[in-house]
């Protein structure tokens, strides 16, 4: 079983403290890298909207955000909502690259 398969379906108690799911969810993603030879690090989707939001809060404002990645505010809305997938142009401006054929899955740049 890879580790994209494991994290659905851990349960996590109601309590836990999300750096701790993260802490976990990456080491597991680090030992399937590692297991599986290609020794990228792989990233949970959530990282990339972690990202994302970090980099709107950056700029003080999605309109703002936007203008810094020559988009539209509706275009960068829609990538936050899961509408659309990252732009690269996006991705890059984050750290991230999207590793094919997968569509959901980023590594560090």
């Amino acid at each position: 079983m890879r580790g994209q398969e494991i994290l659905p379906s851990i349960a996590w108690a109601p309590d836990t403290d999300p750096a701790t799911i993260r802490q976990i969810e990456d080491a597991i993603l680090a030992l399937d890298a590692r297991a599986h030879g290609n020794g990228q690090r792989v990233l949970h989707p959530l990282e990339a909207d972690r990202r994302l939001a970090a980099f709107i809060a950056k700029h003080g404002s999605a309109a703002a955000a936007a203008r810094a990645l020559d988009i539209s505010r509706g275009t960068l809305y829609d990538m936050q909502c899961g509408r659309r997938k990252l732009s690269p142009r996006v991705q890059a401006a984050i750290g991230l690259r999207r590793i094919p054929p997968q569509p959901e899955r980023y590594e560090e740049i």
